[in-house]
């Protein structure tokens, strides 16, 4: 949805404003990175109590599943970014082509993997093939507007340890308590340390920076 609302930004900028294009790529790249490390954070250390939540003592085994895809949630929020950015710059087609390979693999990799492995073996699949489309649409992204994004990533990793603590210690805690107060942890941190700007939060209301 976020990045569906930054869309017409980059549509508008792909080729009047290169620069443009740059900045609004990495305010929004920012801003997905701070919400993608306490997801993927937040899913890993809950991720026994997720799935005893929503599926009940049953399914308590893919608690272990949950911790891998976990990984893959994250690089799909990167995907989309990447995957409407390659339509903004009209790299349609290739990006077509970054999909079939992504498919091409997935299929073997599973044929290879899954009979050894089962669903662990599927779930990393899963995470490796987010994993190479996300860099293939980042090379293309990077080489067509000759600009190299850069992953800010120490201090919302620097607030995700805090709140890994926080979850860590106090694991017993009923989990919407738990995932209440690892997020306020979380933001705290990441505001004390300056982790998020002021443009970066012009960027979540409106549609400007």
């Amino acid at each position: 949805m976020f990045v569906g609302l930054i869309m017409p930004l980059l549509s508008q900028s792909a080729f009047a404003d290169s620069e443009k294009f740059k900045k609004v790529f990495q305010k929004t790249l920012d801003i997905l990175i701070i919400f993608i490390v306490p997801l993927v954070i937040g899913l890993i250390m809950l991720s026994a109590q997720v799935v005893l939540l929503i599926g009940g003592k049953d399914f308590i085994a893919s608690g272990s599943v949950l911790n891998i895809l976990a990984l893959a949630i994250g690089l799909i929020f990167l995907g989309s970014l990447f995957g409407n950015s390659i339509i903004a710059l009209d790299k349609q087609k290739k990006g077509a082509w970054i999909y079939f390979w992504g498919m091409v693999f997935n299929i073997v990799a599973n044929l290879i993997i899954i009979p050894k492995y089962r669903y662990i073996g599927a779930a990393w699949t899963t995470t490796a093939t987010e994993l190479l489309v996300t860099i293939m649409m980042f090379i293309l992204i990077s080489r067509t507007i000759k600009y190299l994004p850069k992953f800010r990533l120490i201090r919302p990793l620097i607030a995700g340890v805090c709140m890994a603590g926080f979850l860590y210690l106090l694991k017993g805690w009923n989990i919407f308590l738990l995932v209440l107060g690892g997020l306020i942890i979380y933001l705290v941190v990441l505001y004390l340390i300056k982790g998020i700007k002021k443009e970066e939060v012009l960027l979540l209301t409106k549609k400007e920076i």
